[in-house]
């Protein structure tokens, strides 16, 4: 008989230790960075925004490090937003921008949701083909993007599968090309024919012949009164 209580007993107990054990275990945290629009048709300059999208998680700070190729696009503006209370940027890195955003020294709570860190102004270098944005984000690297939530917790942004969520921008360049204008032609037309002068002006050789013309005239006219 005590023998067959031990089982339930045993059952019991385990899933009274699980329910109690799952109340301390907190759920793993996520969030991620994105572009927006992150596919399109670019022509000329365009904006984009670099947003973050925290899941539910608390965070006081993140980082995005926007990655480019600089033979095919440059950035030419940044626009600070209000998610974050202060927003910093450095360029100083060829083909990368880092973007980071951290709250007041007054607020004793972090920021959730989804919301824009910053808006970029981006100009093709190149008439046709595609143009990507990335985040550079590995779990190799400590000092790419992250995600700090508030208090003591680890980086969002800390393994593969993290960053994996992280949302490119993948654009398309459309080229607009402007015709030249045909050269305005001087000659008018009328019936599909060009209109000529009436009389055509006389030079040359015809004035002299004028002149000469005149001149016998006047020689033989002495001559008569002789």
């Amino acid at each position: 008989m005590k023998t067959r209580l031990k089982l339930p007993i045993l059952i019991i107990s385990f899933l009274s230790f699980a329910v109690v054990a799952h109340g301390f275990v907190k759920p793993a945290l996520a969030a991620r960075l994105l572009f927006s629009p992150s596919t399109g048709t670019i022509a000329g300059t365009t904006e984009i925004e670099v947003r973050i999208d925290t899941e539910g998680a608390e965070v006081d700070s993140a980082v995005a490090i926007v990655t480019y190729n600089t033979d095919h696009v440059n950035i030419v503006g940044i626009t600070a937003n209000d998610f974050f209370d202060n927003i910093s940027t450095d360029t100083t890195v060829a083909g990368e921008l880092a973007i980071t955003g951290t709250l007041g020294l007054d607020k004793t709570s972090g920021v959730t949701g989804s919301g824009k860190m910053a808006t970029i102004t981006v100009s093709p270098k190149i008439s046709s083909g595609n143009i990507t944005l990335a985040f550079r984000c590995s779990s190799a690297d400590h000092q790419d993007s992250n995600i700090l939530p508030t208090g003591e917790g680890d980086n969002l942004l800390a393994t593969d599968e993290q960053c994996a969520r992280n949302i490119a921008g993948t654009y398309t360049v459309s080229s607009t090309i402007t015709p030249i204008p045909t050269a305005t032609q001087s000659t008018t037309t009328k019936g599909g024919q060009p209109v000529l002068p009436e009389e055509l002006p006389q030079s040359g050789p015809l004035s002299w012949l004028k002149w000469l013309t005149s001149g016998l005239a006047l020689i033989g006219i002495g001559l008569l009164l002789l």
